[in-house]
């Protein structure tokens, strides 16, 4: 599933781009993960789907540009404060989900609650 790129846009090889981006260690990204990117994408982290990186296949190599590798983050990050994992939470809020985990820890007896919080 390939979405045309524009002809003004700079391209660059799948391989350019592996060794652009750094995986933790100081790795660059696989060729494997980019072509999982282009074919099966990546879950987005707010909303529903799947987003997939754009490519276009050019004389047997497969090109993508930094304004696709751009729209590839931006939806796999998505707005702030939208869906179940939002990354925005007030303080209350997560305090009552820290003492429910809490309370489930317990009754599925990994932890006793004393009454005193640890900081």
């Amino acid at each position: 599933m390939s979405a045309g790129l524009d002809a003004r846009e700079s391209y660059l090889t799948l391989n350019e781009v592996a060794r652009m981006f750094r995986k933790a260690g100081g790795r660059p990204v696989s060729l494997v993960s980019l072509w999982r990117w282009r074919t099966a994408g990546l879950r987005r982290r707010r909303g529903p789907g799947r987003a997939r990186l754009r490519t276009v296949l050019v004389g047997g190599t497969r090109y993508t540009t930094m304004e696709a590798l751009g729209e590839f983050s931006r939806e796999i990050d998505g707005p702030l404060g939208m869906g179940p994992h939002s990354a925005v939470r007030s303080p209350q809020i997560k305090r009552m989900h820290m003492a429910r985990a809490a309370r489930e820890l317990q009754a599925a007896g990994f932890m006793e609650l004393t009454g005193e919080r640890d900081e």
